[in-house]
């Protein structure tokens, strides 16, 4: 990290691959080390102790900010070598799995967002698409845990770990546990994930089931990591001004203990995802398609969106006759984002069938554009606007 910070990344690089390759040897003594700050519970009872403790266990473990792989990656990805910068963080997880040392995955993901900005959401684009079920057993002494896969991608040897917060806990800590890992996750399919017992010691307090607040999960897989969140969650922070994302309790590292953090606001996003407004606009217009989906009472519609903009985690509403409406269902399928409007109205005169407003929310930009009928019926885009 010395030799990184005084501008000389060839012998960063060589440090850190002697790091990475030495780690195992190291693992076990390393861990020996934590053993004076796992035995002071008290510091998990404020956001100090949170953040103190998290940073000796990342030095303890090689996670965040101190792992050798996850820097070789940001030197990759700053470099324009890109498979490189993925292949590398796809190691630290394979081996963070391997150890199975949970307590500091959190660390390991908060820290692969900040330093990696747009690349580490290219990982997994379709990440919005995969929905946490978390739910207590028929017998109520067990948490089921579930993923919803509506995307088309199929995901091998897929470990889900689960961050629970539980009551008394401080508001940035929770637990993580791990269900057994499951082969295979296939896509626009839900995957069972086994039950877990909810048996954990929080300031001599024993926690059970009754006693989980919320819960988040970080996917872990072949082909890459990425965050689960219930569909709920989801909801609940789109509603929140300035969320991206569903609020997780992390211990998060200091700045002081990141690197020179990758740009990642929207130029930066723009460039590497290659989704400037100009580029949406554009896909919009050629791919974009609607239909009125006849049903027995109130009609509903669909959208097909084009594919390339799942990485934009599109939120999508539909405005007719004065009303606003949520999307009931949507999934990836035969290349585009299907997304389903319920009950619209009665929709099946075209005579009387009115122009459609189409709003598509993301993280920088959102989009509005008019879903007018023609002769038949059908639905085409027209007069979309993108604003910043």
């Amino acid at each position: 990290m010395h030799e990184e910070r005084r501008g000389r990344p060839d012998e960063a690089r060589l440090n850190y691959e002697q790091a990475a390759a030495y780690y195992p040897r190291q693992a076990e003594r390393l861990q020996d080390l934590l053993d004076p700050y796992r035995a002071r519970a008290f510091l998990r009872k404020t956001r100090e102790g949170n953040h103190v403790l998290g940073l000796y266990r990342s030095m303890m473990a090689g996670a965040g900010a101190f792992s050798p792989d996850l820097r070789l990656a940001t030197l990759a990805y700053a470099g324009g070598d890109v498979a490189r910068g993925k292949a590398k963080v796809l190691d630290h997880f394979a081996r963070r799995r391997g150890d199975r040392a949970w307590s500091v995955l959190l660390p390991d993901v908060r820290f692969a967002e900040h330093a990696l900005g747009p690349h580490f959401d290219q990982l997994f684009p379709e990440e919005t698409f995969l929905d946490l079920v978390a739910d207590r057993t028929l017998f109520r002494d067990k948490l089921g845990v579930k993923i919803e896969n509506r995307s088309d991608r199929t995901l091998h040897n897929a470990t889900l770990v689960l961050c629970v917060h539980l009551t008394d806990m401080h508001p940035e800590d929770c637990e993580a546990m791990a269900p057994p890992t499951q082969a295979v996750v296939l896509p626009n399919a839900t995957a069972d994930f086994d039950a877990l017992v909810i048996d954990v010691n929080v300031g001599g307090s024993k926690k059970t089931v009754d006693d989980v607040v919320s819960v988040r999960a970080v996917l872990i897989a072949d082909e890459t990591v990425a965050w689960v969140d219930t569909a709920q969650a989801r909801i609940d922070a789109a509603r929140t001004p300035g969320t991206g994302s569903a609020s997780t309790p992390a211990s998060n590292p200091s700045a002081t203990s990141l690197p020179t953090p990758v740009d990642d606001g929207r130029a930066m996003w723009q460039r590497v995802t290659g989704l400037s407004p100009e580029v949406v606009g554009q896909l919009l217009r050629k791919g974009l398609a609607a239909a009125v989906d006849l049903g027995l009472g109130a009609d509903g519609v669909v959208v097909r969106l084009p594919r390339d903009l799942a990485v934009l985690h599109p939120s999508v509403r539909l405005r007719y006759d004065g009303r606003e409406f949520a999307s009931a269902m949507s999934a990836i399928r035969d290349g585009s984002i299907n997304v389903h409007f319920e009950d619209v109205g009665d929709l099946q005169d075209a005579a009387t069938l009115r122009e459609m407003e189409l709003e598509i929310a993301s993280r920088f930009f959102s989009v509005t554009g008019t879903l007018a009928p023609g002769a038949d019926g059908a639905l085409s885009l027209r007069d979309v606007r993108i604003s910043e």
